[in-house]
């Protein structure tokens, strides 16, 4: 069975309360490696809830050597004027796709930005127009010749495929909530895909009865993501700690974004939408798991 152990130094960013964007809580980071670092682009919401992007290096992973004092991802366009929300980073073919939840306080949709240094973005706008939708990222590589991505039309999880980036067709179910679980009324991904030889390894999050979010793990076919080869029955990660169980929405760990270091996966979480915590675990138990030595 998986499980990701928390960091002892956790929270590793909090609000801070100097910048007026991030005073109220930081939380959902996507996460990308470049130049040695690990790049932490971050929610921040403001004291009238509007959200904005951040980034915080680490040179190992795990201790912030560096925050910046201003966002660099903000609201511009009217689908987005209530905030830029919870981004998803994949590193394809050398460039930095960012998928993001484009909100202007009465609908969410899934917009994307494009980036050569993870700090300047060039936006392409709404990809999946005319649709409530969130919670999206592409796959780190082409599938049969084409991008593909997973996206959340609630309450379950989704494929799209498209021959651009762009413009986004042939929309699948890809998983589903199990009644009577843990992730019971909507799941949705966390990070992007994690390419392995025994498949692609998605975490994703799921919602119970009571609202509480939690972690989990499935394993994906390689050629065909469409088709789940494994989903653990059990959470990999659940609200535990205090920072976990109380803030803006309690009883949430909430991912966007991970790395992969020294054969450890690296997750980077939200606790209760207010801090932003680690977790981890060696890339050799969750192989094992694929081949289901465990």
């Amino acid at each position: 069975m998986v499980q990701l152990r928390r960091h002892p130094s956790n929270p590793i960013l909090e609000p801070e309360p100097k910048h007026p964007w991030e005073e109220r809580a930081v939380f959902n980071a996507a996460a990308a490696d470049k130049d040695g670092k690990v790049h932490i682009v971050y929610r921040a919401v403001d004291r009238d809830y509007v959200s904005r992007l951040g980034l915080a290096l680490s040179p190992d992973g795990y201790t912030v050597s560096e925050r910046l004092p201003q966002p660099i991802y903000e609201p511009q366009d009217p689908s987005e004027s209530r905030g830029v929300e919870d981004p998803r980073i994949t590193c394809l073919d050398g460039r930095y796709y960012m998928l993001y939840t484009a909100y202007d306080g009465h609908m969410y949709c899934v917009a994307m930005a494009e980036s050569d240094d993870l700090v300047h973005w060039q936006r392409r706008g709404i990809v999946l127009p005319d649709m409530l939708n969130k919670d999206a990222a592409l796959f780190p590589r082409k599938i049969d010749g084409s991008f593909c991505m997973v996206h959340r039309l609630a309450p379950n999880m989704w494929l799209a495929w498209s021959d651009d980036c762009y413009h986004w067709y042939r929309m699948e179910i890809l998983a589903q909530p199990r009644p009577g679980t843990w992730d019971s009324v909507r799941i949705g991904l966390s990070g992007p895909p994690i390419h392995t030889p025994e498949g692609w390894v998605v975490l994703y999050h799921g919602v119970d009865a009571q609202g509480v979010y939690r972690q989990g793990i499935m394993l994906l076919d390689l050629d065909d993501p469409r088709r789940v080869v494994r989903r653990q029955d059990e959470p990999i990660l659940e609200p535990e700690t205090d920072y976990e169980l109380n803030g803006d929405t309690p009883n949430v760990v909430f991912s966007c974004g991970h790395v992969v270091r020294d054969d450890t996966l690296i997750v980077y979480y939200g606790g209760a939408d207010t801090v932003i915590g680690i977790a981890t675990c060696p890339m050799g138990e969750i192989l094992d798991w694929a081949r289901g030595k465990n």
